[in-house]
């Protein structure tokens, strides 16, 4: 989900998978230097906002009993939950995932009762930050429920041009182990898109900016994506996002456009180095993801000039500073976690449409 000057575009990344290159998002006048932005250092670890120490403090405290979520969301969602639910148990243990409908009993590549681990990758990892959403709210001291808003309860204007929906906080729940984010009509006084005229649907989202934000890692989440006709519904998102746009660079790990548009990953970036701004992307639909729905694990390695996307725990593809145009650098700088329920006037738009999250975790 990203916020650009249209008509500026990229390169496509040629390989075995269905590329294009796009200018989907507009806008940018809400960037994040209103925000409040992130108090830590900017380091190569993580770089936390006024209330991260809470975010770690969480990471190391829960990671014991983070695999029994996995159970929870596949059993609760049946039906498709369950191939992929399994598999994203992370460190659940071995069979959490059964419980749902034609699930595995793998336990994922996190399997064991210990600190979970992100899948498709091995290694020595430290978690160190997450949210099994196993509370009854949304734990505000790691996340901000709506885009920017001044407060915890504030409804706010969307990301993009191209939103025909306001972000309302009362959109986003947390129960039964589980975030829903949750997109309806409304008529609501207040409730607008980004030109400032009257929005017809309200849905959710939670940002991680001041809260937490980090440099380099493996972030990873298991989501259901709501079914659509040939790919999931509406413009459901999970991305990192740099505190300058699009200079510090965009990495959308997931999105879908609905209507039969694929499944994908990209990565936004600035492509004059001399000073000036342009945006530029790669985009790619791997083949086994682009009909995505229901319960499944999406991963990106964030590394110094490589970042590499992953899908139920394979890799489908990636991006370097040598794919680059004007000479650009992957990115480098302090991000912070996006996970929306947008709703793309471009596209089809089915409400009532509900975005589910069993876990989301970072690791260094």
């Amino acid at each position: 989900m990203e916020w650009h000057t249209p008509g500026r575009t990229g390169i496509a990344f040629t390989g075995i998978f269905a590329l294009s290159v796009l200018a989907l998002r507009c806008g940018g006048d809400d960037a994040a230097s209103g925000s409040g932005g992130s108090a830590g250092s900017t380091g190569g670890g993580v770089s936390t906002g006024a209330a991260a120490g809470q975010g770690g403090a969480a990471a190391a405290g829960s990671g014991a009993t983070a695999g029994n979520s996995g159970s929870a969301g596949s059993a609760a969602s049946g039906g498709t939950g369950g191939a992929s639910g399994a598999s994203g148990a992370g460190g659940g243990g071995a069979g959490s995932g059964g419980a749902g409908a034609g699930g595995t009993s793998s336990g994922g590549t996190g399997g064991g009762a210990g600190t979970p681990k992100p899948q498709g990758v091995g290694g020595a990892w430290s978690l160190v930050f997450q949210d099994e959403f196993d509370g009854s709210s949304l734990d505000f001291t790691k996340w901000r429920p709506s885009w920017f808003g001044a407060t915890n309860t504030t409804v706010t204007k969307p990301v993009n041009d191209l939103e025909v929906s306001c972000y309302d906080p009362t959109q986003v729940k947390v129960g039964g182990g589980e975030l829903s984010l949750t997109a309806i009509a409304t008529t609501q006084a207040g409730c607008v898109k980004k030109d400032g005229g009257a929005a017809s649907y309200k849905s959710g989202l939670i940002m991680s900016d001041g809260r937490y934000n980090f440099t380099y890692g493996f972030v990873e989440a298991r989501m259901w994506l709501p079914p659509g006709t040939g790919s999931a519904q509406n413009w459901a998102a999970f991305w990192v996002n740099g505190k300058t746009w699009p200079q510090d660079g965009e990495i959308d790990i997931m999105e879908t456009l609905g209507g039969g548009a694929a499944t994908r990953w990209t990565y936004h970036y600035d492509s004059d180095t001399g000073g000036g701004s342009t945006h530029s992307q790669i985009t790619a639909s791997p083949q086994n993801l682009i009909s995505a729905s229901g319960w499944h694990v999406f991963g990106a390695n964030w590394q110094p000039d490589k970042i590499t996307f992953y899908y139920d725990g394979k890799d489908v593809g990636s991006v370097s500073s040598g794919d680059l145009q004007g000479g650009a650098k992957t990115a480098s700088s302090p991000h912070y976690i996006i996970i929306n329920l947008g709703l793309n006037g471009n596209y089809p738009v089915k409400v009532p449409s509900t975005l589910k999250v069993d876990y989301v975790r970072h690791w260094q």
